[in-house]
């Protein structure tokens, strides 16, 4: 044998070892990114509650195990989290709760119980915290999603396109006591929908009601403040489905001016 064989010989089980542990990093690196996105390693739908918090809403992802979010009916029995509570059904008798079932993060605190109609998912904060809710579900994770929008988000908190291009704010000026937006529109229930104005505390000030044509619309929302204030214009849908689960929603920071 030379001396190079015997060199050749002895780094291949180094090079083995090497490929060995590249391989495990790379399946460790998969699965925490498929955590991330809510679903297990092995592609098995997540058996948990996960917050996630954002400048502009919080995120809670809670898994149904043995549900059919295909065919289940999910409703928003309790839409409105300006008391701090909402509350959302999925109508599914073989659905069972997610272990564990509760979980607590930035404020948020969300419980799965069972019950005869299925499984209920509670959500509570801070009264006056949140001012919207929206559900949505994945069959291909096992999840339903409730995002609920803050009422006093963070300056960096702007949404400029909703769901699908649902709704878009393009431009947006302020002038005194007056914005004037620009936007898209793209297949809201009769092209009908509403700008919403909040001050600086999250409360609703202005509102006009609005008609998309052509899939584009502009307008001038008037408003009133005593001293200047960061507020935000909201480009708002809630269609006309059943469950009170679908939320189009598109924001911006505009100051206001008295």
């Amino acid at each position: 044998m030379t001396a190079g064989e015997d060199r050749g010989r002895a780094t291949r089980p180094v090079r083995r070892r090497t490929i060995r542990v590249a391989a495990a990093l790379t399946l460790a690196l998969a699965a925490t990114v498929a955590l991330e996105e809510g679903v297990e390693a092995d592609g098995a739908s997540a058996s948990r509650i996960r917050i996630v918090s954002g400048p502009a809403l919080v995120r809670a992802f809670v898994a149904v195990p043995g549900a059919n979010l295909r065919t289940a009916f999910v409703e928003a029995s309790d839409p409105h989290p300006r008391d701090g509570t909402v509350r959302v059904v999925v109508h599914d008798r073989k659905a069972r709760v997610p272990v564990p079932r509760l979980a607590a993060r930035a404020g948020v605190t969300v419980r799965a119980r069972r019950a005869q109609e299925g499984i209920v998912v509670t959500a509570t904060a801070a009264a006056g915290r949140f001012k919207y809710l929206a559900v949505t579900r994945s069959a291909q994770t096992g999840q339903i999603k409730l995002e609920l929008w803050k009422a006093v988000p963070a300056t960096d908190a702007a949404v400029r396109r909703g769901s699908n291009g649902c709704l878009t704010i393009v431009t947006a000026r302020s002038d005194r006591r007056a914005v004037v937006a620009t936007g898209r529109e793209r297949g809201v229930f009769e092209h009908q929908f509403a700008l919403r104005l909040r001050n600086a505390r999250g409360h609703l000030i202005a509102e006009r009601p609005l008609t998309a044509a052509d899939g584009g619309w502009r307008a001038t929302v008037g408003y009133r403040v005593q001293k200047r204030q960061r507020g935000m214009l909201e480009a708002y849908d809630t269609g006309a489905g059943e469950g009170a689960t679908y939320l189009c929603l598109a924001q911006v920071p505009v100051w206001l001016r008295p």
